[in-house]
């Protein structure tokens, strides 16, 4: 890997009298022509042409470099396609409070994906809370961005109909996966807030570990019940449009009504029967909505093949499932969008069929339920701010665990949720820019992403489809899930 790990920089002692705020930055770049430029005021833009290197590289704003009296400087991102600037994302930042100023990306509503024809730049930016934060988050801003190509004909690009890899069964791709999917934004929970505020709001105390402590309790609840969901539940921040495009092909729903405690009420009349992703209590993207962009995407990319798998671990008994005949009558309702072009195909079609065969009888949305799946996760493991116990147990993994599975699912995104009353009091001070999982992601990525890349068809040699997860889906994963699917598809 290019850089180091944050641990082993060793920065120079700093004046007192000129405080800085750093900046910790990870780069991924699979685009000939394409660089990535990174600049602090003061100093000569740090350029990253490099081709398929996850890097790491550290920038310190310092405040002699600033003008007075608010001493804010701007940091800056420019992605570069031959030489013409493509993407110009940037923040002001206090060099002595580390406040964030004005600027494009500071939150995660402005830090979307950007998608055209041929590119897809996907970024984050983590604003990162002053020293002395008790959850153990980072001191420094965290900044990641990756440059690929649009990818939504990458199956079509590396087995093509009619070639010998197109031959070859569909099980043996690499697929990219969005960790819960349906957790893109806050337009779900805005209009419960909206409309049954003070019933949401108890259900959403309810997940909070400090909930019996009532002077936590009391904290983390009222007009912080959006930054905890922002904390706890926001895991990805592109429509699934755009999620498709960057390369993801494997989704994981858990479909069910709204919670009791709100469902009957009669703000919420209009929505009370509608099927929602639930991330525990907490409802996000809708289930007809997704099935409706599965089916629009596949009908625009004929070679492409999405798999979707049914679950409802996590969700509480108090959110309804649906019952068969709901599952089927929201699927059909779906593929009449494709007007015969697209049928749905299930666990058999997945695990047998060729990728031609699949595109020959249109079976091109295969629909799994509570598949026996080899999960690469855990509690304890994924309950981590460096991704270091992950890489462990990503190293203690064996072929034989794959036996009997359907599929494998190489989990990569940290659950800090899981850390306890600490990383649950960083709520507080949660904002659309500092979430924990914002924290997190780029730190783990460049770990697990190599790890990935490296050792995984080495580790997992069964002949089964392999997906690798994270949370926002970026460029980096996919492109490393494309060359891995590349390599199996070589395989006699």
């Amino acid at each position: 890997m290019v850089g180091m790990d944050p641990p082993q920089l060793k920065l120079p002692d700093l004046d007192f009298l000129n405080p800085t705020k750093g900046i910790q930055c990870y780069t991924y770049n699979c685009v000939p022509g394409c660089s990535i430029e990174l600049s602090v005021p003061g100093k000569s833009p740090l350029v990253k042409s490099g081709l398929k290197q996850f890097t790491i590289d550290h920038l310190e704003l310092e405040r002699k470099y600033t003008t007075p009296p608010l001493f804010n400087g701007i940091f800056r991102c420019r992605v570069l396609q031959n030489g013409r600037e493509v993407v110009n994302q940037w923040v002001e930042i206090n060099a002595i409070t580390g406040n964030l100023g004005q600027g494009n990306m500071k939150t995660l509503v402005d830090q979307t994906s950007l998608i055209s024809q041929d590119l897809c730049v996907t970024h984050c930016f983590y604003d990162a809370p002053p020293k002395g934060n008790i959850a153990g988050l980072p001191d420094w801003d965290q900044f990641y961005v990756t440059v690929s190509p649009n990818n939504s004909a990458w199956m079509s690009t590396i087995a093509p109909l009619g070639s010998v890899a197109a031959a070859k069964p569909f099980r043996r791709l690499v697929l990219p996966a969005a960790h819960d999917v349906g957790m893109n934004s806050l337009h779900t929970s805005d209009i419960l807030l909206q409309r049954v505020g003070g019933a949401f709001t108890k259900v959403v105390d309810s997940i909070v570990p400090a909930s019996k402590d009532l002077q936590i309790a009391d904290v983390l609840k009222g007009p912080l019940i959006p930054n905890v969901i922002q904390s706890s539940s926001i895991t990805q921040k592109d429509e699934l449009s755009s999620i498709l495009a960057i390369g993801a092909r494997y989704f994981e729903f858990r479909p069910a009504y709204l919670h009791n405690a709100f469902r009957g009420l009669p703000q919420l009349q209009d929505i009370k029967d509608k099927l929602f992703f639930m991330h525990g209590p907490i409802p996000g993207m809708g289930y007809d909505d997704f099935l409706g962009d599965c089916v629009n995407f596949l009908v625009r990319n004929p070679g492409e093949i999405v798999v979707v798998q049914l679950r409802w671990d996590g969700v509480p008994a108090e959110c309804a499932r649906p019952t068969p005949e709901d599952l089927n009558r929201h699927l059909n309702e779906a593929l009449k969008g494709a007007q015969g072009t697209l049928q749905a195909g299930h666990l058999p079609e997945m695990t047998s069929q060729t990728i031609d065969d699949l595109r020959k009888t249109r079976k091109r949305l295969l629909m799994l339920q509570n598949v026996d799946t080899y999960n690469i996760y855990s509690d304890q493991a994924n309950a981590t701010l460096t991704g270091d116990s992950i890489i462990a147990q990503f190293n203690g993994i064996s072929p034989a665990q794959q036996d009997g599975k359907a599929l494998t699912n190489i989990q990569c995104q940290a659950t800090a949720t899981n850390l306890g009353l600490k990383i649950w009091f960083s709520a507080v001070a949660a904002t659309a820019s500092n979430s924990w999982l914002l924290a997190t992601k780029a730190i783990c990525d460049s770990k697990t992403m190599p790890w990935v890349r490296d050792n995984a068809l080495a580790k997992l040699t069964r002949d089964q489809l392999l997906v690798v997860m994270d949370d926002f889906v970026d460029g980096g994963m996919a492109d490393v899930a494309r060359d891995l699917s590349v390599q199996r598809l070589k395989k006699p």
